[in-house]
């Protein structure tokens, strides 16, 4: 069996930690494995195995004390810099959520300046017209715009994932119809995180 020279790996870049550490929110602890599509399409996009990041997110799993609770220990081969971006996501989780966020549309999803309806709760009309057609005169067009937060997104895969995507009280598995929402509302509470 051939040996692995350790001083010839590719130390992990603070940016791929960050990407691990958006997976890692993303899916459950029993798909953060080589074979698991979301970490095949990671590995891919930053030039890493799939065994690599599997990896990686074992070693956040052995510094996520609600794992620890469930008897999961994780890996041990956990870095300074490992235990550095888990700090700062449990320091200023809005903070990085954001930047992790703003890193996976434009590293992963590969798109920049536009946030995809996953990261957003899309505005449904529920109100139907009866009657007669009414002719408009105006304008059929206008312009709107809306505040969203990058880490919404992130909260909403977040939460979802921590009750398996069911609803934590009617245990409903439909993800359409689920609602992520804070405790405390976040307007009066920002820095109140997740964690």
């Amino acid at each position: 069996m051939p040996q692995t020279n350790r001083a010839s790996r590719r130390p992990w870049s603070r940016e791929e930690l960050l990407l691990a550490m958006n997976l890692y929110c993303r899916i459950p602890f029993g798909r953060q494995h080589s074979h698991a599509p979301e970490v095949i399409k990671l590995a891919r996009k930053i030039g890493r195995t799939p065994g690599s990041v599997a990896m990686k997110l074992n070693n956040f799993t052995s510094l996520d004390h609600r794992e620890k609770s469930r008897g999961i220990r994780g890996l041990t081969s956990v870095s300074r810099l490992d235990r550095q971006v888990w700090s700062e996501f449990h320091e200023d989780w809005e903070k990085l959520a954001e930047e992790s966020e703003k890193l996976w549309q434009s590293k992963i999803e590969c798109r920049s300046g536009e946030i995809s309806k996953n990261n957003i709760v899309q505005e449904t009309n529920l109100t139907k017209t009866t009657g007669p057609k009414i002719e408009h005169t105006g304008p059929t067009e206008g312009e709107r715009m809306t505040l969203v937060r990058y880490a919404q997104g992130f909260f909403r895969r977040t939460v979802l994932t921590a009750y398996g995507v069911r609803c934590c009280i009617s245990g409903l598995p439909v993800p359409d119809l689920l609602i992520a929402s804070h405790i405390l509302p976040w307007s009066q509470f920002p820095k109140c995180s997740v964690s």
